[in-house]
């Protein structure tokens, strides 16, 4: 309520009073009747003065939780809003489309840290629980390379690291050159998926050889899209015979968005079969992207992989002549695969274009054309614990961002 209370003519102490007439919510809605459940029936005041006669009486709508809704939706807490917990976001016109199970091996996020639950994403990994062989992915079907295919058991190109990891983590993941150059954590996917959706946080070494970082491989056609940095601080990058002349939209071959060695970039994927489109981003910004320039087959085929940590070459091989001698790392932090554009984001800003530090949300639960979905909340490097002053968005199958509103 305003700071004008209400005299009921009844003595001192905490009163109550009915709100009987119309009056404007801070969203500007209508209402009647404040009502029991998310709000009060009553309301407490505790001094004697009235509103002056004709005066509007505004209320601050405060649901469950205290989350500020945009207009046409509601966002209510199962408990409290704090790293892994659930909630539920609904919509009161038309729906949040479909989503899809993608992930039918079960297995859970996060890591460690606070209640694992399985999830829609295709992948979600943190290293979180300070393993490397216990996390949710290798228990799912990923599995650590040494040559491309045959299974590392013993990580030998693969160490944990607890050296300034991203904000909020305690663990990352190291990974180095060890006698040969490839050494990936693979995704073997069990089924085709025409669109490929990654999101991770990756840091190079100041002193980092170049390498392939991440790359999504399939039978024909962009075997070779990847993100490559090390002695030139390159960003996305794609083999020359596969990119004709003429088909670059942001050409990565002539790089002006770059890695920052030695900090943690925020690197996004989206490629999709159906269209011949992909896009790399770097920290929010276009860094490659390409518009029918592959002949792509229908699908990222099953039986093929996605990897991550793909390449760390060999500093003998001379990649980088001033620094022969450059054999550093490349760091890991939380990794996310997706199979569709429909999905949640907290921001530290009221519009998407201000964003300086965004996270994608772990789906629970979304069924088909849902007007409720479930999402398990995820902090990442956000300052705030609580969430307090963040931003909830929602990205449609289309890519089109709406705001849904305000962590109180």
């Amino acid at each position: 309520m305003t700071a004008r209370s209400l005299r009921c003519g009844f003595g001192f102490g905490p009163k109550t009073i009915k709100l009987a007439r119309t009056f404007v919510n801070a969203q500007g809605v209508p209402v009647r009747l404040i009502k029991t459940g998310s709000t009060a029936s009553t309301l407490a005041v505790s001094s004697r003065s009235v509103p002056a006669v004709g005066e509007t009486v505004n209320l601050t709508y405060s649901p469950a939780g205290g989350f500020v809704p945009d207009s046409g939706f509601t966002v209510t807490p199962v408990s409290t809003f704090a790293h892994t917990n659930l909630v539920d976001i609904a919509k009161s016109s038309g729906n949040f489309g479909t989503h899809g199970d993608n992930n039918p091996s079960a297995y859970t996020w996060p890591s460690a840290g606070g209640t694992a639950r399985r999830h829609l994403l295709l992948g979600a990994l943190d290293f979180e629980d300070g393993s490397m062989t216990t996390n949710g992915w290798a228990r799912a079907g990923f599995q650590y390379n040494i040559d491309g295919s045959a299974p590392d058991t013993l990580l030998t190109k693969w160490a944990l690291s607890n050296t300034a990891p991203p904000a909020n983590s305690t663990w990352c993941a190291r990974r180095f050159h060890a006698g040969a150059e490839q050494g990936a954590i693979n995704m073997l996917s069990p089924f085709d998926y025409p669109t490929l959706i990654a999101d991770f946080k990756l840091k190079i070494d100041p002193s980092m050889q170049s390498g392939k970082f991440f790359r999504p491989y399939m039978d024909t056609g962009p075997a070779d899209i990847y993100n490559s940095t090390g002695c030139y601080n390159l960003g996305w990058r794609a083999s020359g015979e596969n990119f004709p002349g003429g088909q670059w939209v942001v050409d990565p071959n002539t790089p002006t968005v770059l890695f920052n060695p030695g900090s943690w970039d925020h690197c996004e994927f989206y490629g999709d079969c159906g269209t011949n489109h992909f896009i790399g981003t770097l920290n929010g910004v276009i860094a490659a992207e390409s518009n029918n320039a592959l002949a792509w087959p229908t699908a990222y085929k099953a039986g093929h992989t996605v990897d991550i940590g793909h390449m760390v070459d060999n500093p003998d091989a001379g990649r980088c002549p001033d620094h022969p001698t450059w054999d550093a790392s490349q760091y890991w932090g939380p990794v996310f695969l997706d199979t569709t554009l429909n999905s949640f984001w907290v921001a530290n800003a009221s519009s998407w274009a201000a964003r300086t530090k965004w996270e994608m949300q772990v789906p629970i639960t979304w069924g088909t054309n849902a007007t409720t979905v479930r999402i398990a909340l995820n902090r990442g490097e956000h300052t705030p614990s609580n969430f307090s002053g963040l931003y909830l968005y929602w990205r449609n199958a289309s890519g089109t961002m709406t705001r849904i509103g305000r962590f109180p």
